[in-house]
């Protein structure tokens, strides 16, 4: 099996010399968080997320700030993705350093076994380990025989908010637990600035590319493509590469729409359990989201789930005809996701439907500029049934309807998407169901 030389492991590591890697001045908001916790050197720590999000950048420039030897390394190049060359990478750098290193494996988990290797050098108090990986999968597959040791970070697409920063506008926090005086002091965001985001905001990379066949090129090739046909397929048995390709591209293509394994494998030619298969891999490679129905246990399972791309730019880059609308419930859903975890959507018998249900509160998505009393219907009839007084529908103006006891918040996209949601305290209040 192939490993580097030295002189390749130390054109990784301008540390070695002294010196420090270059990288941007911009800190992911899970910058100080990821930091504080290699510093405490109790875990293995590891940084999860899908490719062109910054990892290896966050990686560098915690390495960049701490005290004593560390080394970098990557295993993004495939001659090096095996265990002999992990060793020697390891025992190298062990061999040359005066202390126990701060040691940064980028995409560690293309090698096989890797976690083995790691957990020796851990358990004997050699080294603090930071390691990546484009896919929740290739971690899991060693967190067993980790039990213990292992420090998880999932590091999303960017938010709207880390993108503004980006671009070198103010941003001033939104937190506020009264929505009507929040609002008074909201600056609100241009269009452009939102449609930017929308199409492209997720990827720094390209915040500065107006151009969208290049936007969606970027996305496909650098991103999805990768993880389709060079990732995923080397560690887990994908005997259709071309037909998983085919499902990511079907769900992205029709973004929340809910799922339906039976369909699509007729569509692909491939049987119920190896699209569930499927499903389940892009899921884990944080390339798809989805999200459950609200209700008891048995009606999840029988009704399905609704899939949606990690982030609206992908689902921009697959599709056809400009579905603005559907990148807008997107992103959404991925701002509920920066706060919660137990997220799902209402759907009945009728064809009743909410997108998003968080602790009981319904949140809808209609974009428009005015709202009709056709479009209030879904979330009172849902809080009517259970109850519920607070709902939110995010839309293009600001404005709150009311019906007896019932509120209905209606939030522009931009102030939903800088709004501090733990700062909403109605959101983190578990109600019976």
């Amino acid at each position: 099996m192939a490993r580097p030389t030295v002189e390749e492991i130390n054109e990784y590591n301008p540390w070695i010399k002294g010196e420090k890697f270059e990288t941007p001045a911009f800190r992911r908001s899970i910058y100080s968080e990821v930091k504080e916790e290699v510093e405490r050197r109790r875990f293995i720590v590891s940084i999860v997320g899908i490719r062109r999000v910054g990892k290896t950048v966050l990686m560098k420039q915690i390495g960049n700030e701490m005290n004593g030897d560390r080394f970098f390394f990557s295993f993004d190049e495939e001659a090096y993705q095996n265990i002999d060359a992990l060793k020697f990478v390891i025992s190298y750098f062990l061999r040359i350093s005066k202390s126990k290193p701060f040691i940064f494996l980028d995409e560690i988990g293309r090698v096989r076994n890797w976690a083995g290797v790691v957990k020796k050098y851990h358990d004997l108090n050699k080294a603090t380990f930071i390691i990546s990986s484009s896919s929740y999968l290739h971690i899991t597959k060693g967190k067993e025989s980790l039990a213990g040791r292992l420090k998880d970070f999932t590091l999303p697409p960017w938010s709207f908010e880390e993108y503004l920063r980006l671009k070198n506008m103010e941003i001033k926090p939104i937190k506020e637990e009264n929505i009507e005086r929040a609002y008074v002091s909201f600056s609100p965001r241009t269009e452009k600035e939102i449609m930017d985001y929308l199409k492209k905001g997720s990827f720094p990379e390209i915040a500065d590319e107006d151009d969208e066949a290049k936007i969606k090129k970027y996305v496909k090739n650098s991103t999805v493509e990768k993880l389709i046909f060079e990732d995923l397929s080397r560690v887990f048995p994908v005997e259709h590469t071309d037909k998983l390709y085919d499902i990511l591209v079907y769900l992205a293509k029709n973004s929340g729409s809910i799922l339906n394994y039976t369909s699509l494998g007729q569509i692909l030619g491939l049987s119920k359990d190896t699209v569930k298969r499927y499903v389940f891999y892009l899921e884990k490679a944080l390339i798809m989201d989805t999200v459950p129905l609200f209700g008891s246990v048995v009606k999840i399972i029988r009704k399905g789930r609704k899939a949606y791309p990690a982030c609206s730019p992908i689902a921009f880059s697959y599709q056809e005809f400009y579905n603005e609308p559907a990148l807008v419930e997107n992103a959404v859903l991925s701002k509920l996701k920066e706060t919660f975890e137990d997220i799902k959507f209402y759907r009945d018998s009728f064809g009743r439907e909410v997108d998003f249900v968080i602790n009981n509160i319904p949140i809808e998505v209609k974009w428009k500029s005015e709202l009709s009393s056709e479009d209030f219907k879904n979330i009172l009839y849902f809080m009517n049934k259970y109850n519920l007084d607070f709902g939110i529908i995010v839309s293009k103006r600001f404005d709150l309807m009311e019906k007896g006891s019932k509120r209905v918040y209606i939030l522009p996209l931009d102030f939903f998407l800088l709004y501090d949601l733990n700062s909403l305290k109605i959101l983190n209040q578990q109600r019976p169901s």
